[in-house]
């Protein structure tokens, strides 16, 4: 029973052995908002506008209309049980209606990708404080976790599929990237890290790593 549920639902299964921790906090909605804002502002400046390259290069596959099929593929991949962003659509509301509202999709995210203007709206977040560990009241124990607009996040995600799709069929990707890649996992990473320092070590070569 418990490996189905490990299967079936994981949040909940490790839920039954999460350690309850009566942890009394007493921050307040304005600490964190001044917590998070200082780490805003000491972010650098990301508003300067990067240069214009006049030598326009256009891919056809990447800036094709959107197809009904590629949203109903994002939609299929689309998780139950998520949190929803400021709109308040939730993950469900796209499987459930998914055979209507496709059409009215196929509109919208065809008018963004044309326009090249994307909705501010999809942009703006909820912060939700996650406690790390340490003092509980200290705010600077806390990661902030961004819940978006899981329309923005679906038009996104059909975007990424296309790049990801073009960037492999036209070699652009590393071997050496094992991140955010299907069929690949950072354990391959270590264990190619691993088979590089063993033989070097065999031959007396001495290794350099750098890790960013």
């Amino acid at each position: 029973m418990l490996c189905k549920l490990k299967k079936d639902n994981p949040r909940k299964f490790y839920s039954l052995f999460r350690k309850k921790n009566q942890r009394k906090c007493d921050l307040n909605i304005t600490d964190f908002f001044e917590y998070f804002k200082e780490l805003v502002s000491s972010a650098p400046n990301s508003n300067k506008r990067p240069e214009v390259i006049n030598n326009e290069c256009v891919f056809d596959e990447l800036v094709a209309d959107i197809t009904a099929d590629e949203i109903i593929k994002a939609i299929y991949e689309l998780k139950m049980d998520k949190s929803h962003g400021p709109d308040c659509l939730l993950n469900e509301f796209f499987i459930e209606y998914k055979d209507f509202i496709i059409p009215h999709l196929c509109t919208i995210f065809n008018a963004v990708l044309i326009s090249g203007y994307f909705p501010s709206s999809w942009s703006d977040a909820i912060l939700v404080p996650i406690f790390k560990s340490g003092d509980a009241n200290d705010a600077a124990n806390y990661r902030g976790i961004s819940l978006v607009s899981n329309l923005g996040k679906l038009f996104t995600t059909i975007l990424n599929k296309r790049l990801l799709n073009w960037a492999t069929v036209n070699d652009i990707l590393s071997d050496a990237q094992f991140g955010f890649r299907n069929g690949y996992s950072t354990v391959d990473a270590v264990f190619c890290l691993y088979s590089v320092i063993t033989n070097n070590h065999s031959v007396k070569i001495k290794d350099y790593i750098v890790a960013l």
